[in-house]
């Protein structure tokens, strides 16, 4: 697709960009001033963005919920995710424990905010691969983990849960559907969103439409990357150019997410996230508000 194709289906479309976005919350968030986060709500409905995900609110043993009340006052629609573990990446489910107890003690403290007018739902911290969760022992694990966190969840609020998912290539599109299609039948998440790969360089823009196409019929958003991955380990990136952005947009479809608004599509994000926020931000005039 060209950059004038992809140019003419965006801006032909009543919409702006981004139906939403994940906030990572870190410490350094505990600085920001009444002015800074009132700038980045109103960036972010420039954007289109009135779902916004908190990826987490607990960040192995620091919790984050203490930045919650300015959060929900942004007025958008709320997912509140859980905890994050590093540990995940490399332990797998022998990190389960850890995340589901650390998950049981937080909870409490969520529920106040659970009862806001602008909680939308739960989001599950775990993301869930193509590679790893294969193995029937693997994948009863799996489930076993997302089954007990929902049901925690649900005891606090009953909401709709949605949980993270890429793919590394390593399932063909249809058995990457039918493995999410067990998933969310057993363990009772509601929603699939999921990561292009793009930016992360697992998936190409040739291989994306196939992924779409046998997702297509199950519960799930697309999660257009925004970033251009510099490093993995640690994790750097910069602002996706342009070009690519536009045309991950085009294969998405209508009301997708970004990952990630705040840190690569605002003027306070990374290098380019100025200007990728000035261009996608006057998409807003094409299209009717949210």
């Amino acid at each position: 697709m060209t950059r004038r194709q992809c140019l003419s289906l965006l801006l032909a479309t009543p919409r702006a960009p981004f139906a939403g976005t994940f906030l990572q919350l870190t410490r350094a968030h505990r600085q920001w001033s009444e002015t800074r986060w009132g700038d980045l709500w109103s960036q972010l409905r420039a954007l289109g963005a009135g779902r916004l995900i908190v990826q987490w609110t607990q960040d192995g043993e620091e919790r984050l919920d203490d930045l919650l009340p300015q959060v929900f006052a942004s007025g958008l629609a709320i997912d509140l995710g859980l905890v994050h573990e590093t540990r995940y990446w490399t332990d797998g489910a022998a990190a389960f424990a850890g995340i589901e107890a650390r998950t049981r003690a937080l909870l409490p403290g969520l529920r106040p905010f659970a009862k806001r007018p602008n909680f939308r739902g739960w989001y599950i911290t775990t993301e869930v691969d193509d590679v790893r969760w294969q193995a029937p022992r693997a994948q009863a694990e799996l489930v076993r983990h997302l089954k007990s966190t929902v049901k925690a969840v649900r005891q606090v609020r009953r909401a709709p849960v949605a949980v993270s998912g890429f793919s590394n290539g390593a399932l063909k599109p249809v058995p990457l559907a039918d493995f999410w299609r067990r998933l969310l039948r057993e363990t009772g998440v509601n929603q699939l969103l999921f990561q292009d790969g793009i930016g992360a360089g697992k998936l190409t823009l040739a291989e994306l439409p196939g992924y779409y196409e046998a997702l297509r019929r199950l519960p799930y958003l697309p999660v257009v990357e925004i970033f251009e991955m510099v490093r993995e380990s640690p994790f750097e990136a910069v602002a996706a150019p342009l070009r690519r952005v536009e045309q991950q947009l085009a294969l998405a479809g209508a009301a997708p997410l970004a990952f990630s608004l705040p840190e690569y599509a605002t003027p306070g994000g990374v290098a380019g996230a100025d200007a990728l926020y000035q261009v996608l931000s006057g998409y807003r005039g094409m299209g009717s508000a949210r």
